[in-house]
């Protein structure tokens, strides 16, 4: 790469136009009244008044902070020049800085999600402080906590967490004539749904007839349907998929076969025969009416269907907005317009499920300035506060498979740090059976830096392959989630390079990530590299070049003779045109799939398989459906169909 174009690529830019990401100059100051500087907090500060700027780390880069000091106190704190995460960070850029101002303390809650980002901001503003004199150390005092009162409720249903299940589930309820209260650990709706890819797996015909079915593909059902039948269930899949293909063969095989009965097969096959084929199929034969249904809602996909990493097919649907953004923005504005049916506790954590006898009537939560909530639920308690990947006391408990060694503090996760499964240990407190809690996934293409999901170039199988750090390849790219991980943790250092080239990205000046971010600020942060040749990208990853070319070349000849050493049946793009993309990547923990034991109805069950009255379950705190791995697209496809038919049934009381 010239130097002129290296320094064009790699130049922190905080100038763009619509769309740039969290460009926020969000100054909070005297509007009228002063700053509350306590005894407890920043008392007897004395500061050399004036402006003073300074940056820190954040999650995606540095985060430029701007603060205002009179000589006794914090005036106002503005955050500049930034590229934080969209919806999540932006939370923290918005509410860090008036609560360091009003509370004259950089000991402020961090934003659930966020906190890479709210601690970022929090110090850059002591930076600020000694730069003008200040001991930041008097900053670090908590502002003391208020509370004590208790607040009383009667609704028709309660939802506990505000995360997509728990936002459809609560439009759900409210369609039904039910009024709701949504229970929410953060300040803002979205949980995990608001950092996810946004990947929706449905079998979709229209959509896939101009997805080419080759012969290597052809391959794959006829290979799933020849397997030898291992249990009663993999027979009846087998059965039904092997009608729908002899239908399609019949029809005239035209673009790519897909049923939702392949797509519950897969599922069956890749989670190693675990998950329950009812709610597989529940899963899989409303994905399709769902995807409409929430395309009515306002919900908006791009045209093409592709394969999601881990997806297994070609039936992957793509949210026009970054990330799981599309979904949360069109459930806040329909949640808004449900107007008093429909409230809002927000900060506030569920403690304990209520019970009246047999049922559960209730929740009990606290929020975090010490009010009481008991919250009475005339028909129903919706469940849907995400899994426990991030919290590692339980991953390490319940980590009792052979497949990972280890899933301790050293380990990254993509998820909230909010999502620490205490919503699961409070259903099994009111009897609820757990089920799969040993099961538990990690993400393959995370960064390797901080565990982000999606920070960087977004990769697709059909256009990229895995190298080492050698520039080799070394698994099929197309294969399930844990086999790429238990790959990568046999590779030098344990993280790889996905490549991708130009025949994916023809432009890479024009490159932009998550609505807005430029693929410089990926660049500079060490997680991006882009070469003009492929011996520029192999000399910036210090591997030998001729090792990179001898396996790219490997693999475009696997795509014109459709056979591959590594056994991918995805080979449709040669890898052929500059400029040259790689992308460092490790695993990271993502998803659980073990959790609260439901029917198709979302009712939470007992040990004895019976449902528990009033207590339903549904999004990724709910088990039973994945088995012990799930497919990439499938998640969020669960989190719509089932926070639907969870929402529904419990306003009907049913």
């Amino acid at each position: 790469m010239s130097e002129q174009k290296a320094r064009k690529l790699t130049r922190r830019s905080f100038v763009g136009g619509a769309g740039v990401l969290a460009m926020s100059a969000l100054t909070v100051g005297l509007a009228g009244c002063g700053p509350k500087a306590t005894e407890a907090a920043g008392a007897g500060a004395t500061y050399e008044a004036g402006t003073y700027t300074a940056s820190a780390m954040g999650r995606n880069g540095a985060v430029e902070v701007k603060v205002t000091l009179s000589e006794s106190a914090i005036v106002g704190v503005e955050v500049g020049e930034n590229y934080e995460t969209i919806g999540v960070g932006q939370r923290a850029l918005d509410a860090v800085p008036s609560a360091i101002v009003e509370a004259q303390s950089t000991a402020v809650d961090a934003v659930s999600g966020a906190t890479l980002t709210s601690q970022a901001i929090a110090t850059a503003v002591e930076d600020c402080v000694k730069q003008a004199g200040g001991d930041p150390k008097q900053l670090r005092v908590p502002p003391e906590a208020g509370g004590g009162e208790t607040v009383e409720k009667t609704v028709d249903v309660v939802v506990v967490g505000g995360g997509g299940t728990g936002c459809r589930a609560a439009i759900a309820a409210a369609e039904a004539g039910a009024t709701v209260v949504i229970v929410e650990k953060a300040d803002y709706f979205g949980g995990n749904t608001c950092v996810s890819g946004g990947i929706y797996n449905a079998a979709d015909p229209e959509a896939q007839q101009a997805l080419e079915m080759t012969d290597s593909l052809r391959s794959v059902v006829e290979d799933a349907l020849n397997e030898e039948t291992a249990d009663a269930e993999h027979g009846r899949l087998q059965a039904a998929v092997k009608d729908d293909y002899d239908a399609y063969l019949a029809a005239g095989g035209i673009g790519l076969f897909d049923s939702p009965n392949w797509h519950a097969l897969q599922t069956y096959n890749g989670g190693d025969r675990i998950g329950n084929v009812d709610l597989i199929l529940a899963l899989t034969t409303n994905a399709l009416g769902s995807l409409h249904d929430i395309k009515e809602l306002g919900i908006e996909y791009k045209d093409e269907v592709k394969q999601g990493g881990g997806a297994l097919w070609q039936r992957t649907h793509y949210t026009a907005k970054p990330l799981g953004s599309g979904y949360i923005t069109v459930y806040e504005r329909l949640i808004a317009q449900y107007g008093d049916a429909i409230e809002v506790i927000w900060n506030t954590a569920a403690q304990e499920l209520v019970k009246d006898g047999a049922r559960v009537a209730g929740v009990k939560a606290r929020d975090g300035k010490g009010t009481s909530y008991l919250l009475h639920a005339t028909k129903g308690v919706v469940v849907a506060t995400g899994g426990f990947a991030s919290n590692v006391e339980m991953r390490q408990k319940y980590c009792e498979s052979e497949k990972w060694p280890d899933l301790g503090s050293s380990l990254h996760t993509t998820n909230m740090s909010r999502d620490d499964g205490s919503g699961t240990l409070m259903a099994e407190a009111a009897g609820a059976n757990l089920v799969n809690m040993d099961q538990i996934q990690l993400l393959h293409s995370c960064c390797a830096r901080n565990g982000d999901a999606d920070w960087g170039l977004k990769y697709s199988v059909n256009t990229s392959i895995f190298v080492n750090k050698d520039g080799e390849r070394f698994v099929k790219e197309d294969g399930r989630r844990d086999e790429l991980c238990l790959a990568i943790f046999e590779q030098p250092e344990k993280f790889m390079y996905i490549v991708q080239s130009g025949d994916a990205y023809p432009n890479a000046d024009e490159l932009v990530m998550n609505d807005g971010v430029p693929i410089a600020e990926s660049i500079a942060t060490g997680d991006v590299f882009v070469g003009e040749t492929v011996e520029d990208l192999a000399n910036q990853l210090s591997m030998p070049t001729s090792t990179l070319q001898g396996t790219i070349d490997a693999y475009n000849a696997a795509v014109d003779s459709g056979e591959d050493p590594f056994g991918r049946a995805l080979l449709s793009t040669k890898l052929e045109k500059a400029p040259w993309y790689a992308m460092k990547r490790a695993p990271a923990a993502h998803f659980t799939m073990g959790g609260i034991q439901i029917d198709t109805g979302c009712h939470a069950l007992d040990a004895q398989g019976r449902a528990i009255k009033g207590l339903y379950a549904a999004g990724e705190c709910a088990g039973g459906i994945h088995g012990g791995n799930r497919l990439g697209g499938n998640a969020v496809a669960s989190t719509v169909i089932f926070g639907q038919i969870a929402g529904a049934n419990a306003a009907a009381g049913i």
